[in-house]
């Protein structure tokens, strides 16, 4: 089994048809329970409620499947969700993340792996950084995910 966190969520969508494309027959997202039609056409087969305590994923999980989870990918990637899908994780699980590592250092054991997100370079300026950022893709840059931050529009 794999567990997507943010399955409702644009990359969380994504990452549920990739675990289907990769054969994968039990997929468990936590997600919007009005979407939960939606999410099992993307090839979801259970859909726990975004809006239950986190605390309580292991347990919601366990009563879904016995057998170990090796993949949790983290669409949200928060400090709470990535602390509750490694603890859902079995020995020798790997943890997929889309924003910074936030896992407790107590947590983390050799048993378990944690990806590393994508580079990024925070363009300054707030959305006049747009400009900057896209001469930057006509130059070719790659290997790194360009970001404003429209709150610093000045």
């Amino acid at each position: 089994p794999i567990l997507i966190i943010g399955g409702s969520s644009a990359v969380g969508q994504q990452a549920i048809q990739f675990a289907k494309l990769s054969g994968f027959s039990l997929i468990i997202t936590t997600g919007s329970l009005h979407n939960e039609a939606y999410l099992k056409s993307l090839g979801v087969t259970h859909v726990i409620d975004r809006t239950a305590p986190l605390s309580a994923l292991p347990a919601a999980v366990k009563a879904i499947t016995s057998k170990p989870v090796k993949i949790a990918y983290d669409a949200v990637s928060e400090s709470e969700t990535q602390n509750a899908a490694y603890d859902v994780l079995a020995p020798g699980g790997k943890l997929v993340i889309v924003l910074d590592r936030a896992v407790d250092k107590d947590k983390i054991t050799s048993e378990k792996e944690i990806s590393n997100p994508n580079n990024i370079e925070v363009l300054p300026g707030g959305l006049a950084g747009i400009s900057e950022g896209l001469e930057k893709l006509k130059k070719g840059v790659s290997a790194v995910k360009l970001v404003v931050h429209p709150q610093e529009t000045a």
